[in-house]
């Protein structure tokens, strides 16, 4: 049982902490609220970079940039393939809030954290996925707004609703919101991260401690996660609108397929191209992952500016599926990995 435990860990406690905080947003919010507010998830998800450009040996950074194939193969899976898919998946849907969140969670950048721990979990080169992670965010301030503008003129999303003054606020919005998040929450970690370790003795000790700076790096996207979680609860309290069981599941199956299409996908064009493995790793994780701090944000402005109080719940049920899905992909890499080499060492 403890082996078990400490092998599923992640997993455990991101089903106890997203039950935990939808139930206490849901049914003490005066007491829960405030503390997720206080959470700054900016702040998080710097400290998250940090460590894991602290713990990241600049030899890689470098190499990755030599090579920009894997970087740029991830970026267009990322803001190009999944938003596709996000967009061809928004007809079925039975709720418009549901429409535009599905959409939200399918074009926002690459996740600012998650990507890189877990194509470190899996062997993978997690230069690659920061490398992605600041290409995807840069973009973004473009390719948001080009798809929730080209989604309104298919998807209107009411009579009332003037969708040309709607896509200009998350325009504007998103450019200002998410230029101060890839500097501060982005940029200046990884840089900061790759400067302090640059004394050898440092640079030793983050080589030493990679794993238990890769643990606590996961603890703090828990942190993230148990936040919306309560947020999440929050807002299903305050509504009154009834949401059938049938459109939860089918937003739920769809944000998950959007997931493993552009992460397989990932995996066939880059073994077509003959990329390595470590890259093919990188370019899934980093290409299938979305940021929930910037899908919250663009939610947000839909729910003031059009009434889509529940276009957030998609964002949530990409974040905490991706999470779920990659911890057992990644284990199931590792475990070919092993396999592989036991077949080598008895050849």
């Amino acid at each position: 049982m403890l082996q078990f435990f400490v092998k599923r860990w992640f997993l455990i406690s991101l089903t106890g902490l997203i039950l935990l905080g939808l139930a206490l947003g849901g049914t003490l919010p005066a007491v829960v609220k405030p503390i997720a507010d206080a959470m700054n998830p900016l702040v998080t998800t710097a400290s998250i970079l940090f460590l894991m450009s602290f713990s990241l040996e600049t030899r890689q950074l470098q190499a990755a940039l030599r090579t920009p194939l894997p970087v740029f193969l991830g970026a267009i899976l990322n803001i190009g393939l999944a938003p596709l898919l996000g967009m061809a998946l928004m007809a079925p849907q039975g709720l418009v809030d549901f429409q535009y969140g599905l959409l939200v969670a399918s074009c926002v950048p690459c996740t600012m954290a998650a990507a890189s721990v877990w194509t470190r979990k899996a062997h993978g080169n997690d230069a690659i996925s920061l490398l992605v992670t600041l290409v995807t965010n840069s973009a973004s301030i473009a390719t948001i707004p080009f798809w929730l503008a080209l989604a309104t003129t298919w998807f209107p999303i009411s009579a009332a609703a003037d969708s040309s003054v709607l896509v200009a606020d998350v325009a504007l919005l998103d450019l200002r919101q998410t230029t101060i998040e890839l500097v501060v929450g982005v940029l200046l970690p990884i840089i900061l991260g790759q400067v302090a370790r640059q004394p050898v003795r440092i640079g030793a000790f983050a080589l030493r401690h990679k794993t238990g700076i890769s643990a606590l790096a996961q603890i703090l996207i828990l942190v993230m996660v148990w936040t919306a979680a309560v947020k999440g609860g929050f807002r299903i309290s305050q509504t009154k609108l009834v949401i059938s069981l049938s459109s939860v599941l089918l937003v739920w199956g769809s944000v998950i397929v959007v997931h493993l299409t552009t992460l397989y996908a990932g995996l066939y064009v880059c073994r077509i191209l003959k990329v390595s493995r470590a890259d093919q790793i990188a370019v899934a994780f980093a290409g299938s992952q979305k940021t929930l701090p910037v899908g919250l944000l663009i939610s947000e402005t839909l729910s003031r500016q059009a009434g889509l109080s529940f276009a957030v719940f998609p964002m949530l049920m990409y974040h905490a599926s991706q999470l779920f899905l990659d911890t057992i992909i990644a284990d199931k890499f590792v475990a070919d990995e092993h396999s592989q080499a036991s077949k080598q060492a008895t050849a």
